[in-house]
């Protein structure tokens, strides 16, 4: 753990959220590549946002990065919501992973509102 990940007191387990892998599942038959596409790669954002934010020298671009990944989240959630509607997920599994990400959510924005923003 680096020094802004000790300052902030940031769990970095956070950052495994993104990984569609193994949270993300859809039925074989699903072909519409761009809802999964879309999905992954907001889910991969996450990660990638956090990971930017830690690497960046000031604390606004820190937040900044923080912020871009909750907002990211919120998109994997939307999305959830979506999948569920057309049957790609099962309500459970849907409203699992929206729980999941709910709660990350809180935990990606407890950085940027230890810099007195929430």
């Amino acid at each position: 753990m680096g020094d802004r990940e000790r300052r902030w007191g940031c769990d970095l387990k956070i950052s495994r959220l993104g990984s569609p892998r193994g949270r993300w599942a859809v039925s074989a038959k699903n072909r519409d590549f761009e809802f999964r596409d879309q999905i992954q790669s907001a889910a991969l954002t996450v990660i990638n946002n956090i990971d930017e934010g830690f690497e960046r020298r000031t604390e606004k671009d820190f937040e900044h990065f923080f912020d871009q990944a909750k907002g990211s989240s919120g998109e994997v959630r939307s999305m959830l919501y979506l999948a569920e509607d057309r049957h790609y997920a099962a309500p459970q599994l849907a409203s699992d992973l929206r729980a999941r990400y709910a709660m990350h959510t809180t935990s990606i924005g407890a950085p940027a509102s230890r810099l007195g923003n929430p």
